[in-house]
């Protein structure tokens, strides 16, 4: 079952870290924050996840993409508003595709360590 409680407050957690990327560009444009995707990412995951049983597959995938999304999204947001003008990780121009696979490569590994964690080799769900 799908704890929209939990999950709010991941999202709520997820828009709080990408509104300080955004802040952060907006006051100095020419640096690039690499790693605020997979913080953005990763506080959603992190605050949504139950702590009483394993999540299920719907709530994995539902909080490692709603994290990434918000984070596309602040991405895209500040490149729009010409606040991603530092420099990348390969030294390469624009940073927004560095950003963008940032985070969608944050959401789905989210999703699948969250997924291995919780199942052995045998394809049967652990009990711990």
């Amino acid at each position: 079952m799908l704890d929209t409680r939990k999950m709010l407050l991941g999202g709520v957690a997820s828009v709080s870290a990408a509104g300080l990327w955004a802040w952060l560009a907006q006051r100095n444009p020419t640096s690039t924050h690499h790693f605020a995707p997979l913080a953005v990412v990763a506080l959603f995951v992190i605050v949504a996840r139950p702590v009483d049983r394993d999540p299920s597959p719907v709530e994995i995938l539902t909080a490692s993409m709603g994290g990434a999304t918000i984070a596309a999204v602040t991405a895209l947001s500040l490149w729009a508003t010409g606040n991603l003008e530092g420099p990348t990780l390969w030294q390469g121009r624009p940073a927004l595709p560095e950003l963008l696979a940032m985070a969608v490569l944050a959401g789905l590994g989210s999703a699948l360590w969250e997924r291995a964690r919780h199942h052995d080799p045998s394809g049967s769900p652990s009990r711990g």
